[in-house]
């Protein structure tokens, strides 16, 4: 039997400008209310790597959209109800 493995970094590399352009637009939304905010585009659980990225900035709130499928995650999304569940940080969830 053939096994085919398919590796994402090459299109993750190739993603990354156009992702972290995206994020900084919105970001900059954000700082035109008055609000200060960072960006950070990395890999790996969402959940997870926005807890470890809140901890090394020393973020005081997480905002995140609610979005997902599933009982309870049909109305908060799963990632979003895993950062719940974790976060030492107040997290704020905003319904799209």
């Amino acid at each position: 039997r053939d096994e085919v493995l398919f590796q994402a970094e090459g299109y993750w590399q190739e993603m990354l400008p156009h992702v972290t352009e995206a994020i900084e637009q919105q970001a900059e939304k954000v700082r035109a209310a008055g609000v200060k905010a960072g960006t950070a585009c990395t890999s790996g659980d969402p959940a997870d790597v926005m807890i470890k990225v809140a901890k090394d900035v020393g973020a005081r709130l997480i905002v995140v959209g609610s979005t997902g499928a599933g009982l309870l995650a049909e109305m908060v999304g799963s990632t979003t109800l895993r950062l719940l569940k974790k976060s030492q940080v107040p997290v704020v969830v905003v319904n799209k």
